[in-house]
């Protein structure tokens, strides 16, 4: 692929780390200021809608700057026909798998005491008592990071590292990048997400499937959170119902095999 048309894998890289520099010194500093003039809780939301916004900053400039094609450089192309539909079943399947999977990992690799309580702390901060908290948090979590996150990561990294390796080896660094990026004991969850990101990116050369895929994934776990949606009459000894398990992992299959299907023209190499 000619590099004058997306960015080298290797200045992607970068720009890509001072987005995330960009990010989180901008949410840390917006924080602060606005703390003492509307309190902890609106000003956290707000730095991470202001957070999440910049992340993608230095990438759009870069793009611009250097004259890249910037739909092709972000993957800013229509979706195969019928994609959309898939992927929204693949999400919603999705979610209780993952809960198992999470469930599964705990038994298997059960986190140190202290990274308990980093996710515990996390999960809570993610808590909202008010409904102008949880507006903010829905557009800054769940509209915002959905676009921004992925803009970056399957659009501008992926595409990118595509140039120069292969395709699996790309959406395998992409996500790795993702997932470390997150700060989460829950490195490996986060990984896997991210890979099925760059997958459906990767088939689709569009970024609009993953990005729906995104918000759905963030507006459940948000929703869990904050409405206490732990599936809990469905959980014995700690695991999904089959009842739940079986027919999640069924419509996630087959909505996963049509979409392979339907977008063979991208096949991975």
């Amino acid at each position: 692929m000619d590099f004058r048309i997306t960015p080298e894998k290797n200045s992607a890289l970068w720009i890509t780390i001072l987005g995330i520099i960009t990010a989180f010194a901008t949410a840390a500093i917006i924080g602060v200021l606005l703390v003492p003039l509307i309190g902890l809780d609106s000003s956290k939301w707000i730095a991470l809608i202001i957070g999440e916004a910049m992340i993608v900053l230095p990438a759009l400039l870069y793009v611009r700057a250097r004259e890249y094609d910037f739909n092709k450089s972000f993957r800013l192309s229509k979706p195969p026909k019928g994609t959309i539909i898939l992927v929204i079943l693949i999400s919603f399947s999705l979610q209780p798998l993952m809960y198992e999977l999470d469930a599964l990992f705990s038994q298997l690799l059960p986190l140190p005491p202290f990274l308990n309580e980093y996710l515990d702390k996390a999960i809570g901060s993610l808590k909202v008592d008010s409904v102008g908290s949880f507006l903010l948090l829905t557009l800054g979590a769940i509209i915002i990071a959905g676009i921004s996150e992925e803009v970056l990561f399957r659009g501008f990294l992926q595409k990118s590292f595509e140039n120069s390796v292969s395709q699996i080896r790309a959406v395998m660094l992409s996500s790795l990048v993702f997932s470390l990026v997150h700060f989460s004991p829950q490195l490996l969850q986060i990984f896997l997400l991210g890979a099925l990101l760059g997958y459906i990116a990767l088939r689709t050369n569009s970024l609009y499937p993953s990005i729906i895929l995104h918000m759905i994934n963030n507006a459940i776990a948000i929703s869990v959170i904050n409405w206490d949606l732990t599936l809990s009459i469905y959980y014995s000894k700690n695991h999904l119902s089959p009842l739940i398990i079986v027919p999640a992992l069924i419509i996630f299959g087959v909505a996963l095999r049509s979409f392979h299907t339907k977008t063979a023209s991208g096949e991975i190499n």
